[in-house]
């Protein structure tokens, strides 16, 4: 079980970012990196660079699930024996998902040749995604009963991390209708995925049956996990796990494209769709391993000697991981769907309305969004929107601004930001959060 523990925390840290464009400036005109969202979309005009860094966190539950007043005007988590079981277990999901996003851009460029709009950028992406079941916490916190069965299975997390290269298009089919695509070369970094298929704890009369099976695969130098091999048996050593970003390594290569399609039915309304990300990515070496299919009983006896004595064979297959192959291995992308509808004021040209629907795709979460946006240019060389939405972990409220001139197209803004936040600034609620800042550079 301290394997297995330790080995969540290793992954728990890791799940700090995932590739995640900026929703809220989808039909800003000022907002120069839209091709991102939607390669049919054209920028205002030519630039020689750009830089951007966009961050976010999405989560099903927030802080305030785990924290709890108690005696003295004091705060305990919900494992402490002064906060009832049913108070801290009850309102938590059958599944507490985490999804923190990263995306940095460190170079574009825009021009426009015989009417073909043509883009080029590179950047740093990770795709990351945390899911525990919520008989995880109801283990820890009461621990052993009888009759009590405890289920981890379809516990899992992920982390992708790979650089990007990408090349567009965009151009004009006729007059109403644009096309745009995106062919982006990956060069992948490093790869970590934990998989508990099966893990079942059954408690009866002061023992505990145990069913159990997981894997593990891992590419790439930034987690590093030893081997030590006996009696022909190669195992991981959980317990010297460590995670370094600062390992630069070729750990893969993928491919991927986007499409993109923006109808004016007429001047005053824009259909438009994209789809983002549909590609693949095959990791080099990757070591995979896993856990033997285990059943095993452990009575009051076995559990007072796996605590002073070490494990016993059985009990240590539990949380042993042996590797059983290393080999390439491809994995698909998550994708994102786009689906939106711009409205301009016929009356006041700098105003417009905005509705977008988002739906994103990955093996452990996905989720969907509607977000309806106000945008308004006010002067020549400011622009802003204020949005609204409602997704798969709660309502959110985001705002952007664009400041251009000659030598700068500035923006800066938020998809979503924190409702409730503690005195040190940490998220007490839901800790949805999404910004952007950057820059671009017009010829």
């Amino acid at each position: 079980m301290k394997k297995i523990a330790i080995l969540v925390a290793l992954l728990t840290v890791s799940v700090a970012m995932s590739a995640q464009n900026f929703l809220s400036g989808y039909f800003l005109d000022d907002y120069d990196l839209s091709y991102r969202d939607n390669p049919a979309f054209r920028p205002q005009g030519e630039f020689r660079g750009g830089v951007s860094l966009t961050a976010s966190s999405r989560t099903n539950v927030g802080l305030d699930k785990f924290l709890f007043p108690i005696s003295g005007n004091r705060l305990a988590n919900g494992l402490n024996q002064n906060v009832d079981a049913r108070k801290f277990l009850d309102p938590l999901p059958e599944f507490v998902t985490v999804n923190a996003n990263v995306d940095v851009l460190f170079y574009t460029r825009g021009l426009e040749r015989d009417g073909v709009y043509h883009t080029i950028d590179v950047s740093v992406r990770s795709d990351n995604v945390g899911r525990v079941p919520k008989s995880f916490f109801s283990f820890l916190k009461e621990g052993m009963a009888n009759d009590v069965v405890y289920d981890f299975s379809d516990l899992g997390m992920r982390s992708s991390n790979y650089m990007e290269i990408a090349y567009g298009q965009s151009r004009s089919i006729t007059d109403r209708l644009e096309l745009g695509f995106r062919i982006k070369p990956l060069i992948g970094v490093s790869y970590a995925n934990l998989n508990i298929d099966e893990f079942k704890m059954t408690s009866v009369r002061n023992s505990w049956m145990i069913q159990s099976k997981a894997d593990i695969n891992l590419a790439g130098n930034q987690f590093r996990i030893p081997q030590k091999t006996k009696d022909g048996a190669t195992r991981l050593k959980l317990d010297g796990a460590s995670f370094k970003l600062l390992r630069p390594a070729i750990a893969g290569l993928g491919l991927a494209a986007d499409l993109g399609v923006a109808w004016h039915v007429s001047d005053d309304l824009t259909f438009s769709a994209s789809a983002l990300d549909l590609g693949f990515m095959a990791w080099f070496g990757k070591v995979h391993a896993e856990t033997p299919s285990v059943e095993y009983v452990m009575d009051e006896g076995d559990m007072l000697d796996a605590r002073g004595n070490a494990e016993s064979s059985a009990l240590g297959d539990v949380a042993t991981f042996y590797v059983t192959q290393t080999r390439n291995y491809v994995k698909r992308l998550q994708f994102t769907l786009h689906a939106a509808a711009e409205y301009v004021l016929p009356a006041n040209r700098d105003l417009s309305f905005g509705v977008l629907g988002t739906y994103r795709n990955s093996s452990l979460l996905s989720w969907g969004e509607g977000r309806f946006i106000t945008n308004w240019k006010p002067l020549s060389w400011l622009s802003g929107n204020v949005s609204f939405a409602w997704n798969s972990f709660g309502p959110a409220a985001g705002m952007m601004l664009c400041f251009r001139t000659s030598e700068a197209n500035i923006f800066i803004g938020t998809d979503a930001y924190a409702f409730k936040v503690t005195p040190q600034l940490i998220p007490a609620g839901k800790a949805n959060i999404t910004a952007t800042i950057g820059a671009v550079f017009p010829l």
